[in-house]
């Protein structure tokens, strides 16, 4: 079984399949307006283990894509808003 160490280095390395899956998480978040997340139903949702789980959803935050509300969850972005 490949360390955490082992995936993020193979995550980093994989920039097209990264490229993807955020394209993909952007579309489902875009897709349905009202969605929102906790961080484990994100996990579950996108077949993501807790620790990539939340660096990429880290990442679609910083970009705007995604944002948390006041309790925590994620949500659309500013991004989306316009």
């Amino acid at each position: 079984m490949a360390s955490s160490s082992d995936r993020k280095e193979l995550e980093r390395r994989n920039l097209h399949a990264r490229t993807e899956l955020l394209a993909r998480i952007a579309r489902q978040f875009r897709g349905m307006a009202g969605i929102t997340l906790t961080r484990r139903q994100a996990c579950r949702l996108f077949y993501l283990p807790p620790d990539d789980c939340e660096r990429i959803l880290q990442e679609l935050e910083d970009a705007g894509v995604l944002a948390r509300n006041t309790e925590g969850h994620i949500v659309r972005g500013s991004r989306f808003l316009s």
